[in-house]
């Protein structure tokens, strides 16, 4: 076995597993641009994608401009079982939405996913300071109608209730 220094190991890693993720969720990225965000009502789910992956990789760039400390090695019990959860709920989310069909549960999965690997590379410093762009990737996923409208309906509710008190009279 060959002997790499920390960074050099973690940098071909990152690299892998950035090209694997970037594979596993083409097929879903195609489905939601045939699908549910070429509605109308979905369209701004990429732009809001486009943003926390923006926002994602200012933060990675700015993070790989210091040294990287090999959170494994700092602290292996607490990040290998941070690691682990999370990446264990991403791939969860992610075999659900798959094969029940179900979008937003399959984008919703590269959050955790994306966090699990933030965690791999940096531990949870970083994570805490991804937090924004890791809950936009969330809020990006397309939601069902149902949803939508339970959530929306007391605001059209009160909408009518002041149109017709204030104007009506």
């Amino acid at each position: 076995m060959v002997f790499m220094p920390c960074q050099a190991r973690q940098t071909f890693w990152t690299q892998l597993s950035l090209l694997s993720l970037v594979a596993w969720f083409t097929p879903t990225f195609i489905g939601l641009l045939q699908g549910p965000w070429g509605d109308p009502r979905n369209a701004h789910g990429p732009l809001i994608l486009l943003l926390a992956l923006g926002l994602l990789g200012a933060g990675l760039r700015r993070e790989w401009s210091r040294p990287l400390d090999c959170a494994f090695h700092l602290a292996p019990w607490a990040n290998r079982i941070g690691f682990s959860g999370l990446a264990l709920l991403g791939v969860a989310l992610f075999a659900v939405g798959r094969s029940q069909n179900i979008p937003a549960l399959e984008l919703g999965a590269l959050s955790p996913i994306l966090a699990a690997w933030l965690l791999a590379i940096h531990g949870w410093a970083l994570v805490r300071r991804q937090w924004f762009a890791l809950l936009l990737i969330v809020l990006s996923a397309p939601l069902p109608a149902v949803v939508v409208d339970s959530v929306t309906q007391p605001m059209k509710m009160g909408r009518l209730w002041w149109q017709t008190t204030c104007f009506m009279h």
